[in-house]
């Protein structure tokens, strides 16, 4: 069973889940009078988050269980941005100092070109003062684990889900793992990321994520190699455009004792080089040229990780029979996986949960989650798809790039919280109408 926990900076609602009482006309749960567990696969962040919310909405009538397919917690990647919509929703689960104490505050992104010219900043706060966090994958979902644990929420390793059927005699769900267990449930949650394994159940075989035709590298440098590097001076986090390539960093904690990097490649298919000198030799043929540190930063870098980008195309629903309001609902990368352009990925997924809870805390059906967060999600899908350009271009169409960034980072500053990425940061789904 798992203990209620109120809103940190947000009046807790009167109805609680458990007190709704479903009927056949109104109710997608039409064989249950009480919701008493909630099953939610993926343990990486989008699962706990979803677990954690959850159990604020609830009382010890209704008890929720998160099961991983990876026999234990993943440290592998590179660190992950929140964004300022994301750190509000986790002020109100009372995990928004425990991120900001293990990650790098990042209020405001600096952008130059590769000689290192300052073309300008934008700010990275909302209206209501949060601003976006860097921070180790490995860390928050460490923190999201304990919260977890703490809450009395258990979490299953080792679970490789393999079918999904319903029970006929009460209308559970039940979920079935290769290991031959099974567990049952009155809503089953796929978190379960943009490989996800429950979402054919949802839609069927034939849709998979897509490649993008970029592939990513990642480097993560401690900061102690870099002794001709003055990391007090540095911004907090930094893009680099330059005529053939982009390089950006960000430190991914307080003490910038570890410093992020990240570049990004078109390539028709994607091959992994396991080789780090390979690696790392690649990357200084594309940035030698480029101001100072950015050739060192490469050149003390041991940690690479490489991943092709992928893309989900428009899933034509994230419930399962939704036309007749089935009991599977995806969340995050699950449902929506973007190209990590602007940096909302863990934030929209966030959103999703906060959404999620309220829709069910109001006995609707869960049509209108999704009828709540596809407009938001296909709307920064086609900003990403509107901005993407050509990574090479020539000196002229270069400096034409500076100057419109100048104009527009002028404008930001101005009039931020009217334009478009403004308003991403202050979105709130616990306002919006349900």
């Amino acid at each position: 069973m798992v203990t209620v926990f109120s809103d940190t900076d947000h009046r807790r609602p009167s109805a609680s889940l458990t007190s709704l009482i479903y009927n056949c006309q109104e109710h997608p749960f039409k064989h249950v009078s009480i919701m008493t567990t909630g099953i939610i696969i993926g343990a990486g962040l989008a699962g706990p988050i979803a677990a954690l919310r959850l159990s604020q909405k609830t009382d010890n009538s209704t008890t929720w269980a998160v099961y991983e397919r990876t026999s234990s917690p993943r440290t592998i990647g590179g660190a992950v941005n929140i964004a300022p919509n994301g750190m509000r929703l986790l002020h109100r689960l009372g995990l928004h100092d425990e991120v900001i104490r293990r990650g790098h505050i990042v209020p405001s992104f600096e952008l130059r070109n590769e000689r290192g010219v300052l073309i300008g900043y934008f700010r990275n706060t909302s209206r209501d003062g949060f601003s976006g966090v860097r921070i180790m994958r490995s860390e928050f979902q460490s923190i999201l684990l304990a919260e977890l644990k703490r809450r009395g929420i258990n979490v299953h390793f080792g679970k490789i889900l393999v079918d999904i059927r319903q029970d006929q005699e009460d209308g559970k769900v039940v979920a079935k793992f290769e290991d031959g267990t099974e567990t049952a449930g009155d809503l089953l949650i796929g978190a379960d990321g943009i490989h996800s394994t429950l979402r054919k159940f949802v839609v069927g075989d034939g849709v998979k994520p897509e490649y993008t035709g970029t592939s990513l590298v990642y480097g993560l440098v401690n900061t102690a190699s870099l002794g001709n590097v003055d990391i007090t001076s540095m911004h907090a986090t930094s893009g680099i455009f330059g005529q053939k390539a982009f390089f950006a960093y960000a430190f991914c904690d307080e003490t910038r004792k570890r410093l992020y990097w990240i570049s990004a490649k078109e390539t028709p298919l994607f091959e992994k080089l396991e080789d780090p000198d390979t690696i790392r030799e690649q990357e200084l043929s594309k940035f030698r040229t480029f101001y100072h540190p950015i050739p060192s930063i490469i050149s003390q870098t041991t940690e690479f990780f490489q991943w092709p980008v992928y893309e989900l195309p428009s899933l034509k629903t994230w419930i399962q029979d939704s036309d007749k309001g089935g009991k599977i609902i995806l969340i995050g990368d699950a449902a929506h996986a973007l190209p990590p352009d602007k940096g909302q990925g863990v934030s929209q997924a966030i959103e999703d949960v906060f959404t999620l809870a309220r829709v069910l805390e109001s006995g609707k059906s869960l049509q209108r989650y999704e009828e709540l967060r596809r407009p938001r999600v296909e709307a920064l899908r086609s900003d990403i798809k509107r901005n993407r350009k050509d990574r090479e271009i020539g000196p002229w169409r270069a400096w034409l790039r500076d100057w419109l960034f100048w104009v527009f980072l002028g404008l930001m500053n101005l009039f931020g919280d009217l334009l478009p990425l403004g308003s991403d940061f202050n979105y709130d789904p616990d306002k919006v109408e349900i």
